[in-house]
């Protein structure tokens, strides 16, 4: 009885926290206008947390649609080169005072800026409610302990690639007995 309370609590804890991070990645994705440095930073660390609870769910045995962490992924690929000039603009602004890190630091910014708007763009475009349906979804999974079917593709495909590890499982001992 007690394996049956501890698999209902975990497959609730997993849940909660599908739940919890896609709210978090929702209230940063909420603040309109240009990423600020705080906020690019808060946005890739709940993209990440998002990750890991998908991950934790497809670990539990939840099937998770590939779009999510497409979706997060991509999402994270946008972010990158903001967060990155911002780093190095913190970096440059910390060295001592010459012509070489006004020159760098300029640049650094001009970059930051450039790399905003891009990021505003896409962070616009972003479909926050589609990502929220899927997560939702598999959250919805995972608290009641289903599994959808699988698709046949799906379904194909892990059959062929279960025959070709038995077929190298086979070859390899075989390799053994043959070899001293």
């Amino acid at each position: 009885m007690s394996a049956l309370i501890s698999e209902t609590s975990a497959r609730s804890a997993i849940s909660l926290a599908l739940a919890a991070q896609l709210r978090a990645l929702r209230s940063e994705l909420g603040a309109p206008g240009k990423p600020k440095r705080g906020q690019v930073h808060r946005l890739r660390v709940a993209t990440r947390r998002l990750l890991a609870a998908l991950d934790l769910a497809r670990a539990s045995g939840a099937v998770v649609p590939g779009a999510a962490p497409r979706r997060l992924e991509k999402l994270l690929d946008g972010l990158s080169p903001l967060r990155d000039a911002q780093v190095m603009a913190r970096g440059l602004e910390q060295l001592p005072e010459s012509a070489a890190r006004s020159t760098l630091l300029e640049r650094v910014e001009r970059q930051q800026r450039q790399q905003r708007a891009r990021t505003a763009k896409r962070l616009r475009r972003f479909d926050a409610d589609k990502l929220a349906a899927h997560v939702s979804r598999v959250g919805e999974w995972v608290a009641a302990g289903e599994r959808p079917a699988p698709r046949l593709g799906e379904l194909a495909v892990t059959g062929f690639l279960a025959q070709q590890q038995l077929s190298i499982d086979l070859q390899r001992a075989r390799a053994q007995q043959a070899s001293p």
